[in-house]
């Protein structure tokens, strides 16, 4: 039935092929190569799938080398506010670190 509908489709793989793809409007026809790829085509695909998994990994870690800065500079903020430190048992009942600039020594008891 469909030969009947088509009957060049036979003769014509071209014409099979703009069949399929009839509902894409022409600026978005399907570009097919002309050639395989070259060696030297194949080969800087190659190159650049593994740059781009390089610089993936690169991204990534100074992303999270970032973020772990970010969080220590803010504990360093919270305990020069004396402001208790989630997760870490540091809170206000703690006194400052001893060569804190915050650290005030006892007085001695009067007699």
């Amino acid at each position: 039935l469909e030969a009947e509908e088509h009957p060049e489709a036979e003769e014509n793989p071209e014409a099979e092929k703009e069949r399929e793809h009839f509902d894409l409007p022409p600026e978005l026809q399907p570009i097919f190569p002309l050639q395989p790829p070259s060696a030297v085509e194949r080969k800087l695909e190659d190159i650049w799938e593994k740059v781009s998994k390089i610089v993936f990994r690169l991204a990534t870690s100074v992303k999270e080398m970032l973020a772990d800065i970010e969080e220590k500079v803010e504990r360093i903020e919270l305990r020069k506010l004396n402001v208790s430190i989630p997760n870490t048992g540091y809170g206000v009942d703690v006194p400052p670190m001893r060569n804190s600039k915050y650290h005030h020594p006892q007085p001695p008891p009067s007699p």
